[in-house]
């Protein structure tokens, strides 16, 4: 008798997938992408989350904060905000082509011109390569990253075989952990 192989679909190379990644304002990811020209993220989340980065304020900014009741839309060298209940699951979605998305329907338009990118951040944004002070105390459920229309990352939150929190990454299949202090919280 042959014996059978593991289904490569059915292997988990993680402990177990969890329904949030959660912050508690000293954690954040970096995603290890730089946004260009035709980048793009689309971010589930609930509560105070921060993703993307700036050079300086209102400097090459591209990022939002969301907070319970609004969410702060900063793009190029100025900015919004737009109310919205994000104490659940809401889903924003963003490029450098200035537009912005909630849960499907465009919020805002931002023109401008950016001229000088860093990494790109969650839970907190990339302040001219540092975290930003004070980052959010909120969730994220899943995180996708595209250039040009292709996924470069899909974040989904899992614990490793540790038992460490962190997000998985379905496209290099790699673990991206917490690069601020503290732990994140989850379930």
């Amino acid at each position: 008798m042959i014996p059978t192989r593991m289904n490569p679909m059915g292997w988990q190379p993680y402990r177990r997938k969890l329904s949030y990644l959660g912050a508690t304002g000293t954690q954040y990811i970096d995603t290890g992408i730089t946004p260009g020209a035709d980048f793009s993220a689309e971010i589930t989340l609930s509560g105070t989350v921060s993703a993307g980065g700036r050079q300086g304020w209102q400097s090459n900014e591209f990022r939002f904060t969301s907070h319970p009741s609004s969410i702060d839309i900063m793009f190029a060298n100025g900015g919004d905000s737009v109310s919205g209940d994000f104490t659940s699951l809401r889903t924003v979605e963003f490029g450098t082509d200035g537009k912005f998305y909630l849960d499907g329907s465009l919020i805002a338009e931002r023109t401008g011109t950016i001229s000088n990118f860093f990494s790109f951040y969650l839970f907190q944004f990339n302040n001219g390569g540092s975290s930003a002070a004070g980052g959010g105390t909120g969730r994220i459920t899943r995180a996708v990253l595209k250039t040009a229309g292709v996924k470069v990352r899909d974040f989904i939150p899992v614990l490793d075989k540790s038992g460490v929190p962190c997000m998985y990454d379905l496209c290099t299949r790699s673990f991206f952990y917490n690069a601020g202090t503290g732990t994140f919280n989850y379930a």
